[in-house]
């Protein structure tokens, strides 16, 4: 959403004490002019500054939202407040120092007042009439902004880096929704708290720049229970090296006992796709690959035709597993005799097919 093109209530906001603009290290340069910040969380319904408040609880808490006005000489805090507030003349920043963003605003190409993102040249928040076409590629994405560049109108997502929670709800058992667990020690710790995918031209699909964000895509997307995307985007996470810190935890976060445990037929066929792709990696999996094979042959009939391994895929897959109570593992992972059993019949099975 572009929150300086939103309709343009009246209200009058709360400023706190006004600030030089030094004190945001904004690349702006306004000399001695001073900005007063604006009071957001009482800002009316439907107003230009609940258009901001809006646009920006979507990334951020609006406690960590600040949004800064010029004040013109001659005018006192309350006036400069209003004055935004009517028609957003006198904003100047949105700063969201938790997730080192900062946005200014000015005049793009098409004469009209945006919200450009300091860190990211030539983008700024949209609500481009292409909105509409890119919403199912974004509906498992609540946490995010839409960004578009001034020239070409390339469009990008911007998604705070923060772990999301699908609690259990008993009256919904295959509920979608979403909660951030918005962990300041965890922002802290990784190098960047936000990731930015561009939307391809065609608006069918993202592309991830990084392993951490393209984990974080399949995070979000398994969550929403969109298996079929994650089988799809499995292979955007393949890797052969250690993860690091940032990207392990999201792989952790994938089967954390903060979710209910997926039992649905093209959730372990996605869990043992990823355990595919990343077979080369030194990476020990927050799965059991036993248990999960057993669990995906047992309901084979029901696994949809897109999250189907291949035959060889799988093949792949029962040679890693425990397939006989000799193995030594089979008392180390504490294993039935019912999941090896299955995983060894359906390896005698597919070695006949392929043979």
């Amino acid at each position: 959403f572009t929150a300086v093109e939103e309709a343009q209530g009246s209200t009058t906001a709360s400023p706190a004490r006004p600030m030089g603009a030094g004190a945001l290290g904004s690349a702006a340069d306004f000399g001695d002019r001073e900005l007063v910040l604006l009071d957001l969380l009482h800002a009316p319904p439907g107003s230009f500054l609940g258009s901001i408040a809006t646009v920006f609880t979507r990334i951020e808490q609006l406690a960590h939202v600040l949004a800064w006005a010029a004040c013109d000489e001659g005018l006192d805090d309350v006036a400069a407040a209003d004055r935004v507030a009517s028609d957003g003349s006198s904003l100047k920043f949105v700063h969201c120092p938790r997730l080192k963003l900062n946005f200014e605003v000015r005049k793009g190409p098409d004469g009209l007042q945006h919200l450009y993102s300091l860190s990211h040249a030539g983008l700024y928040v949209t609500n481009s009439s292409r909105l509409a076409s890119a919403a199912q590629l974004l509906d498992s994405i609540p946490n995010c902004l839409l960004l578009e560049h001034e020239t070409d109108g390339e469009m990008q997502v911007l998604v705070p880096a923060v772990l999301p929670t699908r609690p259990r709800i008993k009256a919904q058992p295959f509920s979608t929704e979403l909660v951030m667990d918005w962990d300041t020690s965890w922002l802290e710790a990784i190098e960047n708290p936000y990731y930015m995918f561009k939307i391809h031209n065609s608006l069918s699909f993202l592309s991830a720049s990084t392993l951490a964000s393209a984990l974080y895509l399949v995070l979000l997307n398994f969550l929403h229970r969109k298996y079929a995307t994650v089988f799809m985007l499995a292979d955007t996470i393949a890797s052969d090296a250690k993860l690091t810190h940032e990207e392990r935890a999201i792989l952790l976060h994938l089967h954390s006992d903060v979710h209910e445990f997926d039992q649905h037929p093209d959730a372990h066929a996605c869990r043992l796709k990823i355990s595919f792709v990343m077979l080369d990696a030194p990476e020990e999996l927050p799965w059991q690959l036993t248990g999960e094979m057993a669990r995906y042959v047992a309901k084979l009939r029901q696994v949809s035709a897109n999250c189907r391994l291949p035959r060889e895929m799988e093949l792949a897959l029962l040679n890693k597993c425990v397939l006989d109570a000799s193995d030594p593992r089979f008392e180390r992972l504490r294993l039935t005799l019912e999941p090896v059993l299955l995983c060894k019949n359906r390896r005698s099975q597919l070695s006949a097919e392929i043979e």
